[in-house]
Formats: C-alpha cells, structure tokens, sequence
C-alpha cells in the first residue's frame, strides 16, 4: 500500500515538473526573465550575487530557463532529497529501536529451578525487602546446625531486620516483631530433635504476618492468607532449594499448614516427609505456647491483668451496648438485661474491653496455638474467675448447675438460641450502669453450653448396643420375667427367663 502510494506521488510530481518545463519553453521570454530577477532578489539576502540581464529575446530564452533551473529547481530539489532522507532515517532508527525492545521482550530468559520458557521472561517469585544477618550468638544450639541450616535461618531472619514496622500480631505492640521471633528461635534451638530445622519452621511461620497484613487508617486488617504468604517467601529462597528434598519438603509443610496438619498431602510412599513435618508442627506449637506462656507470666509479675479487665468492665459497663429501646440497628449488642440480670455473649465482652486495655497487659490474655483446641480462652477463663470470686456469677439454674471454671450457658432470646452466654447477677451499683430499660425479647435460659440435655436424660442399655438402634434407658421398675411357655416363640425383643 504505501509503495503505491509513494510511487504515485513521485509520478505526479514527475508529471507537472515536465509540464511545467514545457509551459516555461512556450512562455514570453520576459516571464522567464522575471522569474531568475526573483530569484536573484531572495538570493541577495544570502549575500549571493546572480547577473541578471535587462532584457529577454527568444534567443536567450534557453539560457533564461537553464539558469532558473540551476539557481532554484537544482537546490530546492536538492534539500527535498536530503529532508526525505532525514525522515527515512528517523523512522528507520525509530523502527529499528521498537524492534530492538521487542526481541529483548520476547528473548528466552535463564532457568529457574529447572523451569524455563521459550517466549518472553520467566515471572519470578517477589519477596519482601531484606537486610544481611549474621548469626553470631553464644548459644551452644546454634553449634548443632548445619551450614545449610544456619544459611537459610539467617536469610528467613533478614526479612525482619528488613520490616521493623511489619505487624507484630494482635495485641502485640509495633515493632516487636524481630525480637518476637528471635524468642521463638531461641525456644526452638532447645528441641530435642531436628533443632535446626525446628527454629527455622519456627522463623517462617512469622513470615506471612510481613505481606499478609495491611494497615490503613483504621488500623491492621488482613489481605491475604498469612500462612501460604509465609509458605511462598520460605519457597522462594535460594539456600531453602538447595537443601535435600525430604527436609524442604517437611518444612514447607510445617511452615503452609501450621495449625492445620489434617490438611496436609500425601507425597509420594515416602513417609518421612510425613513424620518430619508433623515433628516440626508439633515442635512450633509446643514453642510458640512456651513463649505466650512466658510473655503472660511476666505480665503478671509486674501486674495483675485480671484486677485491669475487672477495672476497666466497671469503667465500661455504663458504654457497653445493650439490646434495649434506643440502640441503632447497626451497632451489634453485647448483651440483654432482664429483670436486673446481665446476659453477656462471651465473645462480644471480648471484643468491646479488650481494645481498651493497655498494650502490655492484653499479651496476658493471648490466645496461643494450645489455647485454641481449650474449651474456654484465656480471656474468658479470667472474666469467669473474676466473677465468681465477686459472687456475680450464676453458676445454677434450676436444675442445672455448673463449674464456675465453665459457667456459660445457652438462652433464647425471642426466636433465636445464643450460646456462650455470660450470666451476672450484679451488684446495685453496678446495675446502676445497665440500660433502665429491660431488654424487648424475652430471656430464657435453655441449658449450660457444655451439658447436653439429651446426653443428660439418656443412656444405652445392652439391648440397644444388641440391636444397632440407640434409644433412652426406660427408668421405669423392671417387670418380673415371666416363664416361656413351651412351643412359643420367643422374639429378640421379650425378656429371656433367668
């Protein structure tokens, strides 16, 4: 298309210069004349002189046309020749150069792990900022890693030399985050088996708390899955690669499903991989508890937390929002208050006092991994203690009756059952603080939440374990058994003679 067009151009051109050179050899010969005297004219603002003669006849018509085809065409046609070569030159290199960022786009890049592509780069893994760490402890446990071990622990641990201000965990203060960790490796360098690889298990599982966590003017929230977060920068380290594959195996298993070991694949017949990933579980959860245990500890050596939450729930009893007239739609009720009783949802006290509690004295009531399997959390095992021993917690209703280690409970409150309900019978000046007005629904305490009424009322006789089909124990008094008359049939479900 463009050759077509450009040849059609050239031939038009073509075409009106001859024509034009024809219409000049017909002409009046002054009009020849006139037009070198114009061209003699813009040629003195240069500072070139051109003989023009006066006068013009038919014999100098010739020589007229030759010297205006020499002073004007000539170098006119010239500058177009070099123009055109100027822009072919542009839109050469210009067109050379977008080729040129083409092939190196499209160029094959180097392996990575075996893995190559034969178009384009090869996306490689993104990892956070990290800085270079040296392990120089005087702990002897150290003396027991390998090369490799000790590599790969000082890579893991760079990443939080290199995000001092990454989120530390949940009521946890910033920047506590490295110094958290090394704790964690520290505990972990004292397992009796496969200590290298249980501090490193132990340092990575903290990894995802780096990309998984955002924070906005809101605070911290998570964005991402913090275990495959931490799993995926672990995996993307050169000196975890390099290690053998039963050990990288296991301890990226040990890192993904932290907390999760039924979700855990099967890889291969190998059953070592297997054995060493649960080895490394067990082994973070038995220290990320000892650390909880230990920071909880030394809260309340230089505190008392559980004398602070009872302080702060009399100064927050008054602020905490009741079902009752006058609560907005959008704001979720901590409880109701019925006939002077408080009903308190485990959870929601929880959630409203704990943000209002100093820094240091929540790391008392940190949910560890062991805590998490535990029927009641430690937050709610201390609102237990520090009611009963006011005497404000129901502990019996009717004929239930409860530890007070255990004392919730399930109601009803209209149409819906809510569980793991607090019940306080509080004290006037503290009833003083609740709504004045009861609650719309009525409350009815249905059962404790770790005593089952069926289970209670029920049990298995030898007939139903006999017959496959569970059904309750008749308490009624046993009837005499009668004797089996000769020729009768006896079914499986009568009574057989003694």
């Amino acid at each position: 298309m463009r050759s077509k067009l450009l040849k059609s151009f050239l031939v038009v051109v073509i075409f009106w210069w001859v024509a034009t050179a024809l219409y000049w050899s017909v002409a009046d010969p002054m009009k020849n004349l006139h037009s070198l005297q114009q061209i003699s004219h813009l040629a003195s603002y240069v500072g070139i002189r051109i003989d023009t003669p006066v006068q013009a006849n038919v014999l100098d018509a010739l020589r007229i046309q030759i010297q205006v085809l020499k002073l004007w065409t000539l170098p006119l046609f010239g500058l177009t020749v070099l123009a055109t070569l100027i822009g072919v030159g542009a839109i050469w290199h210009r067109a050379m150069k977008s080729h040129q960022a083409r092939v190196e786009r499209v160029a094959p890049a180097e392996d990575y792990r075996g893995v190559s592509v034969s178009l384009g780069p090869l996306p490689l893994p993104q990892v956070p900022f990290s800085k270079t760490v040296t392990l120089r402890s005087t702990n002897e446990s150290l003396k027991a890693l390998s090369d490799e071990e000790r590599v790969l622990l000082q890579d893991v641990l760079g990443f939080f030399a290199g995000n001092p201000d990454a989120f530390a965990g949940e009521n946890r203060q910033a920047g506590t985050l490295l110094p958290t960790t090394l704790a964690l490796v520290n505990k972990a360098l004292l397992s009796r088996n496969n200590p290298g690889l249980a501090a490193i298990a132990a340092a990575a599982g903290e990894l995802g708390k780096i990309t998984a966590w955002k924070q906005d003017e809101d605070g911290w929230r998570r964005v991402k899955n913090e275990s495959r977060e931490a799993a995926r920068i672990l995996a993307a380290l050169p000196n975890w690669y390099s290690m053998p594959a039963t050990e990288r195996t296991a301890l990226l298993f040990a890192v993904k499903y932290k907390g999760k070991p039924g979700l855990m694949p099967e890889i291969g017949k190998d059953p070592n991989v297997y054995r060493l990933a649960r080895s490394l579980m067990d082994a973070e959860t038995q220290t990320s508890q000892t650390v909880i245990e230990e920071a909880r500890a030394k809260v309340y050596e230089q505190r008392d937390p559980e004398t602070e939450l009872l302080e702060c729930f009399e100064r927050e009893l008054a602020l905490l929002p009741f079902q009752s007239p006058g609560l907005p739609k959008n704001i979720p009720a901590v409880g109701w208050k019925k006939n002077g009783r408080a009903y308190l949802l485990e959870n929601r006290l929880a959630d409203s006092l704990l943000p209002k509690l100093p820094l240091e004295v929540r790391t008392a009531f940190v949910q560890g991994t062991r805590d998490k399997s535990a029927r009641i959390t430690p937050m709610t095992a201390a609102f237990l203690r520090i009611f009963a021993a006011k005497g404000w917690l129901v502990v019996e209703n009717g004929k239930d009756k409860v530890a007070a280690t255990e004392a919730l409970w399930v109601i009803g409150a209209g149409k819906l059952d809510f569980s793991r309900v607090i019940i306080l019978d509080l004290p006037p000046d503290l009833q003083e603080k609740l709504p004045a007005k009861d609650s719309y629904y009525e409350v009815v305490v249905k059962r404790p939440q770790f005593q089952s009424a069926v289970a209670a009322q029920s049990a298995v006789s030898k007939d139903d374990l006999m017959g496959g089909m569970l059904r309750p124990k008749s308490t009624a008094p046993k009837a005499p058994d009668a004797p089996a008359q000769q020729g009768k049939e006896v079914s499986t479900g009568d009574s057989l003679p003694s």
